[in-house]
């Protein structure tokens, strides 16, 4: 059995509630008519939860390879930081001017973490750090889910405003 099996299943469907909860909320919203701040935030955060539920189950496909344990955590290390990558890149250029004065304030933070996050899991899988192999994916997968409830948040904020009005 994988080491930490129960740790990343429980991810994976954390984080498919959360792409559900937003699907409910997508399909029961009034507007017709989305901002394009709210588009890219529900993009973004359907590339992230899908991403980290993929991601959370890929030690379980590449352990089914008959990979070594240490070359299933690399290679899934090197998955999680070329997507983490992706979606850094994805979202930098659309960012524009965030919602709020705490998202603005929040910004460089997230984006400190965000890039370092990558950058760890690059490390490990290139084979530097190999005490690390586990926790660098673990915290890889849990900060796209903590940005991914950052995300759901904003959405769900977005739904209670307009059933306000």
């Amino acid at each position: 059995m994988l080491p930490y099996a129960d740790v990343l299943q429980t991810i994976a469907e954390v984080t498919a509630t959360f792409a559900g909860f937003t699907a409910i909320l997508v399909v029961f919203r009034r507007r017709v008519q989305w901002s394009e701040t709210e588009i890219i935030g529900l993009v973004h955060f359907l590339q992230i939860s899908l991403g980290v539920v993929l991601l959370s189950l890929a030690p379980f496909m590449l352990s089914s390879l008959e990979l070594s344990e240490e070359m299933v955590w690399r290679v899934s290390n090197a998955l999680l930081g070329a997507y983490h990558a992706y979606l850094l890149a994805w979202i930098l250029p659309r960012a524009g001017e965030a919602p709020s004065r705490i998202a603005r304030w929040a910004r460089p933070f997230l984006g400190t973490f965000g890039v370092g996050s990558t950058l760890l899991n690059v490390v490990v899988a290139v084979g530097a750090l190999p005490r690390a192999l586990v926790f660098a994916l673990l915290f890889g997968l849990l900060w796209l889910l903590a940005m991914a409830l950052v995300n759901f948040v904003f959405i769900l904020m977005a739904t209670v405003r307009e059933s306000d009005d």
